[in-house]
């Protein structure tokens, strides 16, 4: 389950930037949270403070517009990633689905851009396994 926020370099985060709702409306006419899994919330607090300043900001944009990221295919299909780089680190990926029943953004997992395809085809295979992701 997901806390209310999350504990970053001793600082509270989320509680204001992705749990809030937005009064921007996408094209659907809806406003969508993002939420986190565990694994997710564990794979920012690993991230330095100006790499977990970044991905706060490039999921923060995720409840304005959702979309936001490409489509996977494959064993990915259904999770979209969003791309985002962090000055002096690189390139980060984030993983994701929509859920347009409930207007949810649910991040999987977070982090650099090397091997991260692999990583979360594994992260997804292993959520879906321990039934995690029926919370959502």
């Amino acid at each position: 389950m997901l806390k209310q926020s999350i504990e970053l370099g001793g600082q509270r985060a989320f509680a204001n930037s992705l749990r809030r709702t937005t009064s921007l409306s996408m094209a659907t006419d809806k406003t969508y949270r993002v939420e986190l899994t565990n694994s997710a919330e564990r794979d920012l607090k690993k991230l330095k403070g100006h790499q977990q300043t970044a991905a706060l900001e490039a999921l923060g944009t995720l409840e304005i517009d959702p979309m936001r990221g490409h489509s996977l295919d494959g064993n990915l299909k259904g999770v979209r990633s969003l791309a985002f780089t962090v000055r002096g680190s690189g390139q980060f990926r984030a993983a994701y689905m929509i859920d347009d029943v409930d207007v949810v953004c649910i991040i999987f997992i977070v982090g650099p851009h090397q091997n991260f395809y692999r990583q979360a085809a594994k992260r997804l295979d292993n959520l879906n396994n321990s039934g995690e992701l029926l919370k959502y």
